[in-house]
């Protein structure tokens, strides 16, 4: 319930922590930010909540979360607490997710659009998640699922960049980044990408990403400075720390940005054979994501004609099939039992739920 900061209300609160601390559970989120930068002070804090308070919740990102841990000081506070992550949302549950989004908006709904428009959304958001490109939490979920419904008629239909575009300027912007700096973050991390894919680096130590970063601002005669620019990142998650060093902390994010860079400098020689490389190597999943990410970046005909090109390779020996007489009979000699189609009365909703558990243990048992 939402209460008014009042003299009264401050006096309420006083007085149950006094007298009944059993009945307040303490929910302090983003640990590693709460505002109290002293680690010291920090830790004395979070310690005397913890001992006054029966039952307390702290949220903590995965990329922080090894970081407490590891730290005796904080493990010791944190024995007796049960650790818990959040799991990605496999098919059925997307499903259900959507189904929830769609009763929201038009509660009236029968069964049949519903099913249509389930199976619509849930096409969408599985091309726009990719294979790891955007993880399959509800947050990422439903942010898809806004800027599907209100983004321009060219992304609902066929283009996904203007949500990957929104995911990243959302999260910059909720790490304070302001409007004016936007720009600046995103072609300097269009430039970190590039120097990532050049050197194939999935991990970058300090040092080095630091002189990289003095090198690129020295180079466009930036007024910026390594640490406040690179907290924020990692703040925005669009960075982690990792392994002593720093990465990209989605796919998604990496292609993206390697993706940028090629468009902003396609007239540039090295740039023309860096994309020339990726097309004929598509059968490799990075150059092939990496390629998808151009197209949402550029509308240069030149890549479609070349990608086109390139797969025609494949065929060129290849005669057409026309389906004459003779090319079909060779297919009816490969039958040898009469096929007659079963037809069973199933509940369409329930048929689904069931694709989507059977997609759901394929997929566990492939990552297991």
């Amino acid at each position: 319930e939402q209460y008014v900061d009042t003299p009264e209300y401050e006096s309420y609160i006083k007085h149950v922590i006094e007298h009944s601390p059993e009945v307040i559970v303490p929910l302090i989120d983003d640990l590693p930010n709460i505002g109290i930068k002293q680690e010291k002070s920090r830790h004395n804090f979070i310690k005397s909540v913890v001992e006054r308070f029966a039952n307390t919740i702290f949220t903590v990102h995965r990329s922080s979360e090894l970081e407490f841990l590891a730290k005796s000081e904080w493990k010791q506070i944190f024995l007796k607490h049960k650790h818990y992550t959040i799991l990605q949302l496999g098919h059925l549950k997307r499903d259900e997710l959507i189904e929830k989004w769609l009763t929201a908006h038009d509660e009236d709904m029968d069964e049949a659009n519903m099913l249509n428009s389930k199976k619509d959304l849930s096409q969408k958001v599985n091309i726009a998640t990719g294979k790891s490109f955007v993880p399959a939490y509800p947050f990422y979920l439903l942010a898809m699922l806004q800027i599907l419904e209100t983004g321009s008629n060219n992304m609902r239909d066929s283009a996904y960049g203007e949500l990957y575009t929104y995911l990243i300027t959302d999260a910059l912007g909720g790490a304070g980044a302001k409007h004016d700096d936007l720009d600046f973050y995103k072609t300097y991390l269009s430039h970190l990408a590039h120097y990532f894919f050049k050197r194939d680096l999935s991990i970058c130590d300090q040092i080095e990403m630091e002189n990289f970063f003095n090198s690129y601002i020295n180079e466009m005669s930036i007024d910026k400075h390594f640490q406040p620019v690179n907290k924020l990142l990692v703040r925005a998650r669009i960075l982690v720390n990792k392994d002593g060093g720093y990465g990209f902390q989605f796919s998604y994010i990496r292609y993206y940005f390697i993706a940028k860079y090629l468009s902003d400098t396609w007239s540039q020689e090295d740039t023309k054979t860096t994309i020339t490389q990726l097309v004929a190597s598509l059968n490799k999943d990075r150059h092939a994501n990496i390629i998808i990410f151009l197209i949402h970046h550029s509308k240069n005909p030149e890549l479609i004609e070349s990608i086109l090109a390139e797969s025609n390779k494949l065929f060129h020996d290849i005669a057409e099939s026309t389906l004459s007489i003779g090319e079909v009979a060779k297919y009816n000699e490969l039958i040898t039992d009469q096929v007659s189609p079963e037809f069973k009365d199933i509940d369409p909703g329930e048929n689904r739920r069931n694709e989507l558990r059977l997609k759901d243990e394929i997929e566990s048992n492939h990552d297991n």
